[in-house]
């Protein structure tokens, strides 16, 4: 099908952010095109420079456009985007937003956070959610009741190869082939509760145990500890890095079970990273997690109750995990990228 409606996202995120590009290329399919936003600005002048080339803004984070340290620079920011998004409706275009998370995982002013939720819920014209709760979330916060649409979240078996037994993973990252290995994958951040599972673990009187942390060292203070506890404890190996695209394979085929002890959760994209692998996990009962996890792959754990991560580390090696990446892997199968563009699309039409 020809293009023939351009949409046009702010902020462009990084080439792997891989959750925008197989959204998009899906929906493409419905003949929609993307437009390349690099570089450029969303602001009045963006918007009347593109009445004619753009019908729909779509934004996924919008924090990362008007966000900053200094308040009355943020303040300045917001304004701006308010008034963009004003002028953007009084032009004609159509508004969409994924709410992917509540707030932004590192808060620079809670309040004006929430003015800027506030200002998209309400001229938004369509916002989407990828679960239920998500939904009714949306309306209590931010007071958004119209047009709010489930979309599920895919997993991304087309992006990362999946072809190495755990024996040759392991080999590949220096583990020994007995050990039990729990794996905290993706960008070393303060919200993923690195410290927490390091604790806990540590806690493991059970010397063939090994803890991965992989991932970006997105955080100078946290990546920082994790070397210092990796140095106190030769079960923990930090492979702090941007992992490449080939090498995710050996992270998650190495791993018996993904932890994901998050501070605070509301989608979870490496939930689906764990699914693409067909891993059980070890989550906190919050967000998105609640709707997914289930006892035949996973072990959902209460976030208020403190010895309850390392219970869920001690019963998950126990677990069936043959058995478990079964019902993962059928878990998997529920969430794909064809029905989040499909119901989009639909959502779409209503109201264009």
């Amino acid at each position: 099908m020809e293009p023939r409606i351009n949409i046009a996202s702010f902020p462009t995120p990084n080439p792997d952010t891989y959750y925008f590009w197989l959204y998009y290329q899906h929906l493409e399919e419905y003949g929609y095109r993307l437009i390349d936003t690099r570089g450029q600005s969303f602001d009045c002048e963006w918007v009347q420079e593109n009445r004619d080339r753009v019908q729909i803004l779509h934004f996924h984070w919008p924090a990362y456009i008007y966000s900053d340290s200094s308040v009355a620079a943020f303040i300045q920011k917001l304004l701006s985007f308010y008034q963009a998004i004003r002028e953007a409706k009084r032009s004609g275009y159509k508004i969409l937003w994924t709410v992917h998370n509540l707030f932004p995982h590192e808060r620079n002013n809670i309040i004006l956070e929430y003015i800027g939720r506030v200002i998209l819920a309400s001229l938004a014209d369509v916002v989407f959610v990828h679960f239920a709760q998500a939904k009714k979330k949306v309306s209590l916060l931010f007071g958004r009741t119209k047009n709010v649409e489930i979309i599920p979240h895919g997993t991304f078996s087309s992006i990362f190869k999946n072809n190495c037994s755990k024996a040759e993973a392991r080999t590949a990252l220096g583990l020994a082939p007995q050990s039990f290995v729990y794996l905290l994958f993706g960008p070393v951040r303060p919200y993923k509760g690195i410290e927490k599972a390091i604790e806990a673990f540590k806690l493991l009187d059970i010397s063939d145990s090994v803890l991965v942390i992989a991932g970006r060292p997105s955080d100078k203070g946290l990546s920082e500890t994790v070397i210092a506890e990796a140095q106190n404890d030769d079960r923990i190996k930090p492979f702090l890095k941007f992992i490449e695209e080939d090498e995710v394979q050996f992270f998650f085929n190495a791993a018996d079970v993904v932890l994901l002890p998050y501070n605070n959760v509301f989608t979870s994209g490496n939930l689906f990273l764990a699914l693409t692998f067909d891993k059980p996990v070890i989550a906190p009962a919050t967000g998105i997690i609640t709707e997914v996890v289930d006892s035949s792959f996973g072990i959902i754990y209460d976030p208020a109750d403190k010895g309850a991560l390392l219970a869920a580390i001690k019963t998950v090696m126990q677990m069936d995990l043959v058995t478990a990446a079964t019902a993962s892997a059928a878990r998997a199968r529920l969430f794909s990228w064809q029905s989040s563009a499909e119901i989009s699309h639909q959502a779409i039409t209503r109201i264009l």
